[in-house]
């Protein structure tokens, strides 16, 4: 849809549009031309080219589950950590290569379920695991999300709380984050917000079958999947870790999921996002 905007010239004569399209509407996806006209004056330039839309079906989704004794309160603050790790990642990669995010970016399931619940409904042989058994069994429920999946990957936060022992974390396909992370995202935590973000970057590594470091390795102080997601965003990926994201991992080929499907290029800024700001997205 054609649209005018007027801005102002810097002293330099260089300008930066930037335009954001709405491929939720786009059906089906393509390749789209556009074009930009710009006048100064008596001066004028035009610029055509075209943008290729592509859906990568392998996609993540972060899910916000809300007790019904709780209200809803961080689906933007779920969001900038989507985004942020996705950029994050794609630094970490080198390659251009990061995970694309499903849309809308965060899905809000309103649960039946009061927060304490999820703790405490007897859901398999063990108490330490009712919690992340019964966050999986909710969501489940809601969208057919699973383990071992080939095209979906499921981040779920729960807002209610949890025990030391409780089972939150993440696995093959699937990771659960609990209410002190919701919190931690907001600014409403004794953990920073980049705190809040690196766990999230944690058990989003463990989601897509990264493990923790191997025991006795410096790596531990360093990368993300060791201790070092607790001074996000300064942490990394070990080359190990690159190159699982960037072809099978043994564990899940045993199911034909391939993690090559997950990252591919995606565009957009590599700019670090300053994940102690409420207000930087």
């Amino acid at each position: 849809m054609p649209f005018v905007d007027s801005v102002d010239l810097p002293s330099n004569g260089v300008v930066t549009v930037a335009t954001a399209l709405n491929v939720e509407a786009m059906t089906p996806l393509a390749t789209l031309p556009f074009g930009i006209a710009a006048t100064a004056g008596s001066l004028s330039a035009e610029f055509s080219g075209q943008v290729s839309v592509v859906d990568n079906l392998a996609r993540v989704h972060f899910i916000y589950l809300v007790p019904s004794d709780k209200v809803e309160r961080g689906t933007k603050a779920i969001e900038r950590v989507a985004r942020n790790l996705q950029i994050w990642y794609r630094n970490q990669m080198g390659n251009g290569k990061t995970f694309t995010l499903a849309l809308p970016v965060v899905k809000v399931l309103n649960t039946p379920q009061v927060a304490s619940w999820f703790l405490n409904n007897p859901a398999g042989d063990n108490p330490n695991y009712y919690y992340w058994n019964n966050t999986l069994n909710v969501v489940n429920s809601f969208t057919g999300s699973g383990f071992y999946q080939k095209s979906d990957i499921w981040i779920i936060y729960n807002d209610s709380a949890v025990t030391n022992n409780s089972g939150a974390g993440g696995t093959s396909g699937m990771a659960v984050l609990h209410e002190k992370d919701v919190s931690s995202v907001m600014g409403e935590s004794d953990w920073t917000m980049c705190r809040g973000i690196g766990g999230a970057g944690h058990e989003v590594g463990h989601a897509f079958y990264l493990p923790h470091p191997p025991d006795g390795s410096n790596d531990w102080q360093t990368a993300i999947m060791g201790f070092a997601y607790g001074t996000y965003p300064n942490a990394s990926l070990t080359e190990a870790d690159k190159t699982s994201l960037n072809s099978s991992n043994e564990d899940a080929l045993r199911v034909g999921v391939y993690l090559k499907d997950f990252f591919t290029p995606v565009g957009g800024t590599s700019r670090p996002l300053d994940c102690s700001s409420l207000s930087a997205y």
